[in-house]
């Protein structure tokens, strides 16, 4: 089932005996629709950059930015927009055997020493939108606001933090767990096993 944010904050405001909302704006839940919506933004984006997920993970190739970057490295190219946190620069072979490459972040843009002849592509995790949630996440995301709102709205510090506890202890790894069994086995690529063997 897909999930909307509002409904996601409803479940985990009903689990702490608050009212569900229908927006951000909700005049018949008036106070959990104003925490909720202070709190959705910097939690999610929290938890989504806290760690590799593989279903907010993406690759995107990079646009050469013809300033020059006045810094150690020598080229700029332009970040995607949607971009949350950068995994890494990759320099594409055809080979299918694509190599990390040195970078420097400078705000929305990357500088490296590859000029526009070559092909870059960043690997990062971006928001993406919560219709699109696995379940596993959905609840995540749903206990890790239970405990938000249990601070903010009950003023309940003990109980938040066991919630929280719990959150940490088993509902986290459980979900990184699921995530990591959504891809197929890498191999190593080619390049990387020669320099070990030599």
């Amino acid at each position: 089932m897909a999930y909307t944010k509002f409904q996601i904050c409803s479940r985990a405001l009903t689990r702490i005996g608050a009212n569900p909302i229908a927006s951000f704006d909700d005049s018949a839940a008036q106070t959990e629709s104003r925490v909720a919506g202070r709190e959705w933004d910097p939690f999610i984006e929290g938890v989504l950059t806290e760690h590799p997920w593989k279903f907010a993970t993406k690759d995107a190739k990079l646009v050469h930015v013809t300033t020059p970057a006045r810094l150690k490295f020598k080229e700029l190219w332009q970040l995607p927009s949607d971009i949350l946190d950068l995994h890494g620069i990759f320099l594409y072979e055809s080979d299918g055997d694509d190599i990390p490459i040195p970078y420097e972040r400078l705000e929305d843009k990357v500088a490296t020493d590859y000029d526009e002849t070559h092909e870059l592509y960043a690997r990062y995790v971006y928001k993406v939108p919560e219709t699109l949630w696995p379940p596993y996440f959905v609840d995540l995301v749903t206990e890790g606001l239970e405990a938000v709102f249990t601070g903010a709205l009950k003023r309940d510090r003990k109980l938040a933090e066991e919630i929280k506890e719990h959150w940490e202890r088993v509902t986290k790894p459980i979900a990184r767990n699921r995530d990591s069994q959504q891809q197929t086995s890498r191999k190593f690529p080619r390049s990387r096993l020669v320099a070990i063997r030599n």
